[in-house]
């Protein structure tokens, strides 16, 4: 997270600020992505509010904290070096719109747009019937201890305004999936505008008549040092027991389950290069069913919006091989709207004694399914798939590999929307003839109207 001040005539008016994921912060393993990691000492390089340039120049002292901190510093700065650019780009531009419209205009009209955003979020949230709302789902685990953890939400509708409650959550655990309350919050946030209306401008606004109360303690909450590195696995089941809790009353509007996100991160030495080398990838899986639309296939869901990795990209850059990528069939959450399909990915590992880190989630039960829908297919890591000494991974873990290893991801399916006897014919067949569901699963979840011949 940078932020840079914006001066205009020698005043202080305004600061330009943007958040980076960057490949590598140091800590116990590549990517800093532990699966394990018991506190926050362990996932990489804390700083306090710190200047990185000042009066124009870059501090060499800081520079060189970071550098000595990381596995991959061209990377990581040349990161950092886009922060700085784009928020001297952010103050360029807030500095033209000051000259065209001066300071005093300027913070007419933003409170203007804050006002009309907190408007129309009490508007929509109106739209809602009023009471009170439970919905509730668990992460496998939280990569330390096998327990379940659970994400429990009770959603309170006024006339104009929501109240949020995680009271009934887990305690904050000893894994790194606890979630810092600026997180949750931003969750909620983000949910609400998913089931509402996307387009009110996003700003502090229309976040006014929303109260999150998240009891301190808890995993939605953490007491520090918690390890919170992988804080997007109970945000994802905090998107899920919102919706859950909110489907009864709008339908049209909630999805169902999805998987939680599959991060692999593989660190080593290149043999082609003898440089050190990250690979860090967040692996598509199934998006959860909608009331009109089947879930979508592969993609990154919800809190997320990273890419696929094309093959070649991959391959050339790293000493890995990708032996298989395809969608799983039968995968999807079956409903009257079927969940998407998650995807099968092998990589095979040229790199000896390569530390391999993982964080998923959803490989002891699938993604929910919501109205009458069925959960999604669950998800799982699997270490050298067919060879002897074949086993399967946790959800959460680190690992080193041999030479020649290779971990098969299969990530999970999304669940499915309403019951699956109520599924249209027409769209099961052209799931069969996609190879998107098999002729076994077709005939248990064939429509009850129209009688299945296959």
């Amino acid at each position: 997270m940078m932020f840079s001040p914006i001066f205009y005539e020698q005043e202080l008016i305004a600061y330009a600020g943007n958040v980076a994921h960057h490949l590598d912060v140091g800590g116990k393993v590549p990517g800093s992505v532990g699966g394990d990691s018991t506190e926050i000492f362990q996932e990489g390089l804390r700083l306090a509010p710190i200047k990185f340039f000042d009066r124009g120049k870059q501090d060499r002292n800081v520079t060189r904290i970071v550098q000595e901190n990381v596995r991959i510093p061209s990377a990581v700065f040349g990161d950092l070096r886009a922060q700085v650019a784009a928020n001297r780009t952010g103050a360029r531009r807030f500095i033209e719109l000051t000259r065209r419209y001066g300071g005093r205009s300027l913070e007419d009209y933003f409170e203007a747009l804050l006002n009309h955003s907190e408007k129309r979020m009490r508007t929509e949230i109106g739209q809602i019937p009023r009471g009170k709302y439970e919905g509730e789902d668990y992460m496998d685990d939280d990569g330390i201890s096998e327990n379940p953890v659970r994400v429990k939400v009770t959603v309170e509708v006024n006339e104009d305004s929501l109240t949020v409650d995680f009271s009934g959550s887990a305690s904050q655990v000893r894994g790194p999936v606890n979630s810092i309350l600026t997180a949750t919050k931003s969750t909620i946030y983000y949910a609400v505008r998913c089931i509402l209306d996307p387009s009110i401008p996003q700003n502090s606004g229309c976040y006014r008549p929303i109260e999150v109360i998240a009891p301190e303690g808890t995993v939605v909450n953490p007491k520090f040092p918690a390890a919170c590195g992988g804080r997007t696995q109970v945000c994802y089941r905090i998107v899920d027991a919102f919706m859950s809790a909110l489907s009864p009353v709008i339908p049209e509007e909630v999805v169902a389950g999805s998987y939680g996100n599959v991060v692999v991160a593989l660190g080593g030495v290149d043999p082609r290069t003898r440089e050190p080398f990250v690979f860090f990838e967040v692996i598509a899986a199934g998006g959860g069913a909608r009331f009109l639309k089947d879930g979508i296939d592969a993609t990154d869901k919800h809190l997320a919006n990273c890419m696929n990795t094309p093959i070649e990209a991959l391959e050339l850059e790293y000493p890995i091989l990708v032996d298989r990528y395809e969608l799983i069939s039968d995968s999807g959450g079956p409903g009257r709207m079927r969940g998407g399909l998650g995807v099968r990915r092998d990589l095979r590992v040229l790199a000896s004694e390569a530390t391999l880190a993982l964080r998923s989630d959803k490989h002891r039960t699938g993604p929910k399914g919501i109205l009458g829908g069925e959960p999604g297919r669950p998800g799982a890591f699997i270490l050298n798939p067919g060879k002897a000494d074949e086993r399967c991974l946790p959800s959460k873990t680190s690992l080193r590999l041999a030479d020649g290893s290779v971990i098969r991801i299969e990530a999970p399916g999304g669940g499915g929307l309403g019951k699956p006897s109520e599924r249209e014919k027409k769209l099961i067949l052209e799931d069969i003839a996609d190879g998107k569901i098999t002729k076994p699963q077709a005939t248990q979840t064939g429509s009850s109207t129209t009688p299945l011949d296959i």
